[in-house]
């Protein structure tokens, strides 16, 4: 069930969080030749990329992926397995963790995108590397920021970010779960590549202060919060999960989901201006809903209450939710006394 997977995924950012920030990094169980999702991984320097021995087969015309993970790899890499299994399908992926990397692999010719996937970009000692990555998505590159962004960025930071760095008005919204749609309005540049869903569910961190037509999936009259604590209510149609704008030459986009859904991992080789991957892949029917028996249809009516699955061990989760990001603002906040 949805829920059961939530459940484990915020556990174990939870266990990351406490037993290894940004700020008490410790050793990394998959340093110099560690696995993700059974596949062989190298380690050169701080630039992580697959073992071309071992790596999945991909077409011949490769696509190049610069993944900036500057402070949650290990949470990102473990919540979104089925992102990361299509992206290494369909291009070469080379994933940076530190400030010297980083540089390194933004000045590197023929990139196709960047996917930023946590927010310690916003720190001021990694200025010189937000700063070369606005400078590559004005000189015509594309930027996506999403993963663990949205989980540990705090609205004022998120807020910041936008307006100095890309000069947007895009603010943090809304935290919750509902059924989104496509718009059919959506950016010219997302009409072709990977097919995407008419619409599916997702727990996210919206933006406001949005333009219409940068919305590429956004909340109708008919959405309603989704949650197995609270009331179902209407949602704030004038805010949006994913969005996606020009920059310069370039194109910036947001997905603010929080749990690496697997209807997103399409959503996001779409922006990044990459191809379909057939790992896990899903095709809607030709009128657009879903085949028998995925995912979407056996999801239950969110709306119906269901007091016999409000047990102990969603109260638990919901704490244990509320608990992980408190520490990690806590931790925040003493480190920046500290400093």
């Amino acid at each position: 069930m949805e829920f059961e997977k939530e459940t484990r995924r915020d556990t174990r950012a939870f266990n990351h969080l406490v037993g290894r920030s940004p700020y008490n990094p410790g050793p990394s169980s998959r340093m110099n030749g560690g696995s993700m999702g059974g596949k062989r991984q190298v380690v050169v320097g701080s630039i992580r990329r697959y073992n071309k021995a071992t790596a999945p087969a991909k077409p011949a015309a490769n696509h190049l992926v610069l993944l900036l993970s500057l402070g949650y790899a290990d949470i990102f890499n473990s919540i979104h397995k089925h992102f990361l299994a299509a992206l290494h399908s369909v291009a070469d992926v080379v994933q940076s963790e530190t400030k010297e990397s980083a540089l390194e692999s933004l000045a590197r010719p023929g990139i196709t995108a960047v996917f930023v996937t946590d927010p310690e970009i916003t720190e001021k000692k990694y200025a010189v590397v937000l700063s070369r990555l606005v400078e590559y998505a004005k000189a015509g590159g594309t930027v996506v920021i999403g993963g663990s962004f949205s989980t540990f960025i705090c609205g004022s930071d998120n807020d910041a970010f936008f307006k100095k760095a890309w000069g947007l008005s895009w603010k943090m919204g809304s935290y919750q779960r509902t059924t989104f749609y496509l718009n059919p309005s959506r950016p010219e540049r997302l009409l072709g590549g990977p097919s995407l869903p008419a619409s599916y569910s997702m727990k996210t961190v919206h933006l406001k202060g949005i333009a219409p037509e940068s919305v590429v999936y956004g909340p109708t009259i008919e959405s309603r919060t989704q949650s197995m604590v609270f009331a179902s209510s209407a949602v704030n149609l004038n805010e949006a999960p994913v969005v996606y704008t020009r920059i310069g030459h370039g194109f910036l986009g947001y997905i603010g989901d929080v749990n690496g859904e697997t209807d997103s991992t399409n959503v996001i080789l779409s922006m990044l201006g990459l191809p379909e991957s057939n790992k896990g892949r899903r095709v809607p029917k030709a009128d657009g809903s879903r085949r028998k028996g995925t995912r979407n249809t056996r999801r239950r009516e969110w709306g119906a209450q269901d007091e016999s699955r409000m047990t102990t061990e969603w109260k638990l989760f919901f704490c244990q939710s509320f608990i992980s990001r408190s520490v990690f603002f806590l931790v925040r906040v003493m480190s920046s006394h500290n400093q």
